[in-house]
């Protein structure tokens, strides 16, 4: 994966990433967002040539998703640009912490985009996210291990003599 697409709630504060092949992908990422999320009433875009695409604009139409787009080199605009921004730093510092390869980007990203979903924040009255998006209070178990951690699950279908514990790796 070579990039990706963020959406960023207004009123929620809410993040979330979906990693791209490539640029102009980003319609399929709308879809999925909406499948999964819900309509938006209006998405900010900043003009990139894929969110002006055939898949993307006939979505929005289809969904009666109102579209505003930012004016050429004015990224200060678009809400999402600054989000863009800390989540970038807070991927590199996840990765460097906790020894994460390069190849896995895009599971920091999304790891990083659930723990700013769950974590409390100041901006909402010190309630997370997720609970303002949702209106419930978070499961916060999913935090029992960091990510890329090293861990042992059981494979219940392992035949005799063989050990049923493998190793793996914590993933979100």
């Amino acid at each position: 994966r070579t990039c990706s697409q963020l959406f960023v709630g207004l009123d929620s504060d809410f993040w979330v990433t979906y990693p791209l092949k490539k640029e102009s992908s980003n319609g399929n990422a709308l879809q999925d967002y909406t499948r999964t999320h819900g309509c938006p009433n209006i998405i900010k875009t900043d003009n990139a040539q894929s969110e002006l695409g055939q898949t993307w604009t006939k979505h929005c139409r289809t969904h009666a998703i109102a579209s505003e787009m930012t004016e050429p080199h004015h990224p200060w605009q678009n809400p999402a640009e600054k989000r863009i921004g800390y989540l970038s730093v807070m991927v590199k510092n996840v990765m460097r912490t906790f020894d994460v390869p390069l190849s896995r980007h895009q599971w920091a990203q999304k790891w990083c985009c659930d723990v700013h979903n769950i974590a409390a924040n100041r901006k909402l009255n010190w309630r997370s996210a997720k609970e303002r998006k949702t209106g419930y209070t978070p499961d916060i178990s999913m935090f029992r291990f960091h990510l890329w951690e090293p861990i042992w699950y059981y494979e219940p279908h392992t035949k005799q003599p063989a050990n049923s514990l493998k190793k793996a790796r914590w993933l979100g």
